[in-house]
Formats: structure tokens, sequence, C-alpha cells
């Protein structure tokens, strides 16, 4: 007589266990165990996805009951309220300084969220602790990691292939978006993905340093991690899958480079592959400026709430930026292509172009000029609590070294992909994205004449002087060289009057393109020809992406494949 048939699950140490009350009368219960060789999945967040501990004493002071935190996600109405939001640019720079920050360990991890959460994560809070899922955003990613540790459990059940596992087998593939490489997952591939076990681990990082030293760091992490499996869990282990949300798929790709032999795939979600304009546009509004989408965490007011904490202004956000490599790795770089600023005057028909920039190098023509307008940093802005020329001119300096290590980043990883590259990415008209930022003019009435300014030229408004910039998406240039006489009407008589020059009010438009309201698609799309597998998607945005079904669909699908190519270790 047949019994009953158990599956085990992990306890509050990781231990894999069955409940088996009595065996049927008269039959045999039978246990399904999983394997005993593992492949671990690594997930790591995006910018500002993971909380970052102060490591200095001082800098715990500027919050009211907050302790030793520098960027709590988690808590963002509640941090808000009583710490981050009162601090003026300055504090900001001095809190979220890369080297006065360090990521969560597992040891770190927030009990109470983590317990808020059980039922989500599917884990117990003590073993989602141990491997790391509080290091990250859980109300961003939580979702993902969960669905991943409980359908990576049930690939097969007993002996047959899991809904789960059919639901990404999918009859109309077409409705998870434009694919490019897909292959319908075969029983073969399945049954032996099913032949490893996917403990779901998590790392946080210190998003402020540069992706190249967050690469190291989760170097150090994925060693331990390796050795958690092999010790603690039991598994015999060796590669590691990356699934990555937004910059960190800059520390997969870079840790890949570096480390090739630990990695077996890599999957990545709506990385800014070769930068995003937005990053330009936050520097120069603020991290949402007046009159724009709020759309940066999902809802609304959760957005609102993240504006306000990152910088209503663009004083704010380059406190931040402008001393942090790890932000600047995210601008647009040279493999972006050029013209992606544009200054443009008129409107409707009358509509034209003046000029755009880079030509060729952003870095060169934008990103280290102080002396145009356009410019992406403000020197004034670099460090608030040193405002004389010489604390300028040093601040300058600073901010040329992080803009130099940026740039290194990015020429060393260059179009670098692992040879197993599964990708997606926001591809929505919906979820508008910068895909180029547009500067539009508006000509302003000259004090000493009341004569409305002249229509700008190209050679003119490139060369113009910034005279005024509220860093909240627009600013005030002067034109010297449309000077000269012109004629005024004085009570019905015409009048010589002298021009001193023109200007002009400068607006930054909104975003222009397809994307996923960060991330636009012409970034987005750019691991495509170097991925064995890539989804142009919609119906989500940036930070959310992870929580779409067809995106967590898309996910498993790219996990059981690179798995299915996993070479034994028995």
């Amino acid at each position: 007589m047949q019994g009953l048939v158990h599956e085990t699950r992990p306890d509050k140490d990781g231990v894999e266990h069955a409940e088996i009350p009595f065996a049927t009368p008269g039959g045999t219960d039978e246990v399904y165990a999983l394997p005993t060789q593992a492949i671990p999945i690594i997930f790591l967040p995006g910018i500002m996805g993971s909380p970052l501990i102060t490591t200095v004493r001082e800098n715990r002071r500027m919050f009211l009951g907050q302790g030793h935190w520098a960027w709590r996600p988690d808590y963002s109405y509640t941090w808000m309220l009583t710490g981050f939001w009162r601090l003026g640019a300055a504090d900001r720079r001095q809190l979220l300084n890369p080297k006065a920050v360090r990521p969560l360990e597992p040891e770190d991890a927030d009990m109470d969220l983590l317990e808020d959460e059980d039922i989500v994560f599917g884990l117990s809070a003590q073993e989602a602790a141990r491997r790391g899922w509080g290091s990250t955003m859980v109300s961003s990613y939580a979702p993902i990691m969960s669905y991943l540790e409980s359908n990576l459990r049930r690939i097969m059940q007993r002996g047959k292939i899991s809904d789960s596992t059919e639901s990404v087998r999918p009859a109309a593939p077409a409705e998870w978006g434009t694919l490019h490489g897909y292959e319908r997952l075969t029983d073969e591939e399945i049954e032996q993905a099913a032949e490893w076990r996917f403990p779901v681990y998590a790392v946080g990082y210190n998003w402020l340093a540069s992706n190249k030293e967050g690469a190291e760091y989760v170097k150090r992490r994925v060693d331990a991690i390796r050795q958690d499996c092999r010790v603690r869990l039991g598994l015999q282990c060796d590669k590691v899958i990356f699934v990555t949300h937004s910059m960190g798929g800059f520390i997969a790709r870079s840790y890949a480079q570096s480390y090739p032999d630990d990695v077996q795939g890599i999957v990545h979600g709506v990385q800014p592959a070769v930068g995003a304009p937005a990053a330009y546009a936050r520097v120069r509004t603020g991290w949402e400026a007046p009159g724009f989408r709020i759309t940066q965490f999902g809802a609304s007011s959760e957005a609102l709430v993240s504006s306000w904490i990152l910088g209503a202004n663009g004083t704010e956000v380059s406190a931040i930026f402008a001393n942090a490599p790890g932000p600047l790795e995210l601008l647009p770089n040279r493999q972006y292509g050029p013209d992606w600023i544009v200054v443009e005057s008129g409107e409707g028909r009358a509509k034209r172009t003046l000029f755009s920039v880079p030509a060729q190098d952003p870095y060169v023509e934008i990103y280290g000029r102080h002396d145009v307008w356009w410019r992406l940093m403000n020197p004034r802005a670099i460090n608030p609590s040193d405002p004389t020329q010489q604390g300028v001119t040093a601040a300058w300096g600073d901010y040329l070294e992080q803009l130099t290590t940026a740039r290194a980043f990015h020429e060393e990883l260059g179009a670098y992909y692992h040879p197993m590259t599964y990708a997606h990415c926001g591809s929505d008209v919906h979820q508008k994205a910068w895909r180029r930022v547009t500067w539009s003019l508006q000509p302003l009435r000259e004090v000493s004449t009341g004569v409305l300014n002249r229509t700008p030229q190209a050679e003119g408004v490139r060369n113009a002087r910034l005279m005024l910039d509220g860093m909240k998406g627009h600013c005030e240039i002067f034109d010297s060289s449309t000077a000269g006489d012109v004629m005024v009407n004085r009570n019905g008589q015409g009048v010589i009057r002298r021009s001193t020059g023109s200007s002009y009010r400068a607006w930054l438009g909104p975003p222009d393109g397809p994307g996923d309201a960060t991330v636009p698609a012409h970034s987005g799309v750019a691991p495509r020809q170097h991925a064995s597998f890539f989804a142009q998607m919609q119906g989500f945005d940036h930070q959310g992406s992870y929580k779409d079904p067809q995106v967590q669909q898309v996910t498993l699908y790219s996990v059981l494949k690179i798995a299915a190519k996993a070479q034994s270790l028995q």
C-alpha cells in the first residue's frame, strides 16, 4: 500500500527536514530529498538598494534615535521624518561619504524587519539573515528572492515537471515581450537543472564606492557563501549564478571579468548598461524635479519621500554624487554614443536644434567642465561647508579624482559580459526615461532696452555665460555676442538704444523615450548582442521590476537555462 509523500524544507538553522507524523498503516511513506550539489544564487541590488552603516562615530549624532544608519531604504518614512530630511547638503555629503560607510554583513540584519516579512520569504528570519537578505532593500527585493527560493526547490515534484517550472515554458512566449535568442526549455534541460540545489543569497554593497571596489567586496562574500554551503548546509559547491538589478549588473560584470571561473552565469535586470542620462538630469534638477513624473520607487507617495531624502534640488544631489564614484559610474559613458544633450529653441514647427553634445567624450565635454552652462557639476555645490574660493577649487579637484575613478572603471569594464549572460530590460512607452536630455530656450527681455531678446544663434548660445542656476531644472544664460544697437519704441518714436546682449532661460525637458522610467531602452538593450537570451519587456518601472510576475518568470527561465549547462560535481 502506498503511503504519503513528503518534501523537505529548511528549518530556522537552514537544515533540510521533513515533518512525518506517522507512517500510513500498511504502507510506506516517501521523502523526496533535494540534491547534494549546489549552485548558489546571489542577488545583487541596484544603487540605493543596500542599506549602509556609518563607520564614523561623529556621524551618528545626525539622527534622532536612528543610531548607526547612514542609509535605511526600508524605513523611508520614519527615517526621513526623524533624520535625513532635515539634513542640509553639507551634512548629506558628510554622512554619505563612500569612505565613511559600509554595507551590512549578515550579522547586522534587522531581525524585526525580517520577521515582519517572514511569510513573504518562505524562510525563517534567522535563515534569511544568514543568507544576507537583510543586506538589501527588503521591500523591493524580497519578492524575487522568495520566488526563486521557492520555485527552484520545486523544479520537479514526484518525478514530474512542476507547475511553476511549466509556467516558464509558456504557450505564447511573446507575452513576455520582444525576445532575442529564446529557446524553449526542454525536458532534458529541466532534468539537468533539477540535479542541483539553488540556495538564494543576497549581497548588499557600498553603492557610493566604485563598482570595481564593490566587486572586490562581493568576492569576499562569495567565498564566504561557498564556505557556508559546504560546511553549514553540507553541499558540494563551486560556481555561483548572479541575479542583478540595475547597478548590480556592473558589479557582477566586473566580478566575472576578474574571477570568471567563479561564475556559472549572470541574469541581468534593467541594467543601465552604457549609462543613463537620468543621472545627469538629477544632478541638474534634484532627484525628481518639479513637474516631472515621480517614478523612482513605484508608488508616487514612496517616490516623493525618496526624492525628499535623496535631494529635492541639484545642490543636495551634487553634494553626494560629486564625492562618490559609484553614482558617477551611472552617467552615460562613451559607449552610450554622441549628442545626448540637445539645446533647442522655438516651438512647434519653428522648433530647431541649435547644437548637441558630446561629440565624442562626455568626460571631457560635459562632466569635467565647469565653464559651460550645460555642465554636470556646479563647483560650489561639491563642498557646501566651504564656500571660499580656495575651498571651491579644492572641491573641484576632489571631484575630478572621483570622475577619473569612474572613467577608469568604464574603460576597464568596456563591453565585457560573461559568456553565459541572460538579460532583460524595460522598453515601455508608458514608462518614459531620458534617451536625450533637452534644454529648451526661452528668450527674456533685456533690462536696459525692454526688448525681447533676439532669436538665439547656435554659436552664441554654445558660448553663453551661465548667470543663474537654481539647480531645479532651469537656468539663465547670457549671450554677449548679440550686443549692439537696437531700435526701441519710446512714446511712439523709434529710439536707438545699446543692448549689452541677449538672455535666455533654459528649461530641462521631461523624459522623452521608452524605457523603465529611469533607464532608457537605448541603454537597457545594450547587452542584447552579448546575451544568450534577451527580453525587451513592458509593464513595470525600474525599482519595481522584480515585483512583476513576467519578469520573475523570465528570471527563473534564465536561471534554469544557465544551470542546465553546469558540469556535475558528483
